[in-house]
């Protein structure tokens, strides 16, 4: 007899669990692709980000840029957040200034560089 609400205790506390990870986690989400690399004098680069929310609910992603060159000798990395938040479905694309190594401007690329929003 005592097993019977022990047990329903228990299978109730595992579905509110299970209900609140999803709404945690159910949040905005992000893809990001690198559009373009701009050199912008010898140490900078601009860089085209197209990002795009594919989560519930609107939100403003945080997207970590990184630069390398193919043998890896120069990178650069920046961090960005947008002022407004992002529209569920939707994308945009931004301009983000980086600074990479000392003359290495002109040999970043897009094969070994990279970007991530969450």
């Amino acid at each position: 007899m005592l097993y019977l609400p022990l047990c329903l205790f228990v299978l109730v506390a595992v579905i509110i669990g299970l209900f609140v990870a999803y709404e945690l986690n159910s949040g905005s989400r992000y893809t990001a692709t690198i559009q373009q690399i701009i050199p912008n004098g010898a140490s900078q680069v601009v860089v085209n980000l197209q990002v795009r929310n594919v989560g519930n609910s609107p939100g403003r992603p945080t997207c970590q840029v990184n630069m390398e060159s193919s043998a890896g000798a120069f990178s650069g990395s920046a961090t960005f957040q947008p002022s407004h938040p992002l529209s569920q479905g939707s994308s945009t694309t931004y301009e983000v200034l980086v600074n990479v190594t000392t003359g290495g401007a002109e040999r970043v690329n897009f094969s070994a560089s990279s970007v991530a929003c969450n």
